[in-house]
């Protein structure tokens, strides 16, 4: 399997790029950070260079899916109308792109590490969003270096004592509920218009 990793600096991405190649994964890396997907509808000419570069890499390295920390709507739409399975691992809050219509493309596969957003998303008739906790690098101590890392799944951030349930509906996200709540309301996003 070949996967498209969409990187723009995320601290983390070479763990991950790296747990995938242990499983055999193939990478194909793509640098997207000088291209600005938040202001995307005013942007037609990088949309369509951004849209052309996907399109040639996918093509001349075989791709078979797009992967992105964090959910991007203009990467969902582009897979969406290319018929390119998308999957993204949501690690970071608020992440505005949750909030457009985009999170309904049929071509999203959708991690989030927040179970309370994950069960919102299936109240709304998003069928594939998941829960896929976050994921911290275990790092093996040698010669006075850290060395070894791999990616090690836990149900909760190991350095808080609260219960992330409880986080999540009280206390986290209070932007993220009012985004919910407008779309809900009004039928789509204050982001999608501008």
């Amino acid at each position: 399997m070949n996967i498209l990793y969409l990187t723009w600096g995320y601290l983390h991405d070479k763990a991950i790029i790296n747990a995938f190649e242990k499983e055999g994964v193939t990478i194909t890396q793509l640098d997207i950070a000088n291209y600005n997907l938040s202001s995307w509808k005013e942007q037609e000419e990088e949309k369509e260079a951004l849209n052309l570069l996907l399109s040639n890499t996918i093509d001349s390295q075989s791709v078979e899916i797009v992967f992105s920390i964090n959910f991007l709507s203009a990467i969902s739409d582009f897979c969406q109308k290319n018929e390119v399975p998308y999957c993204s691992w949501v690690l970071e809050f608020p992440n505005f792109d949750l909030y457009t219509k985009s999170l309904f493309n049929l071509c999203n596969y959708i991690g989030i590490n927040d179970s309370y957003l994950v069960e919102k998303f299936w109240k709304e008739g998003v069928e594939k969003v998941f829960f896929l906790p976050e994921a911290v690098e275990r790092k093996e101590r040698i010669q006075g270096h850290y060395e070894g890392r791999e990616l090690c799944f836990v149900g909760q951030q190991p350095v808080s004592k609260l219960n992330r349930e409880s986080i999540s509906k009280y206390s986290r996200g209070y932007l993220d509920a009012f985004l919910h709540a407008q779309r809900v309301l009004s039928g789509e996003s204050i982001l999608e218009n501008g």
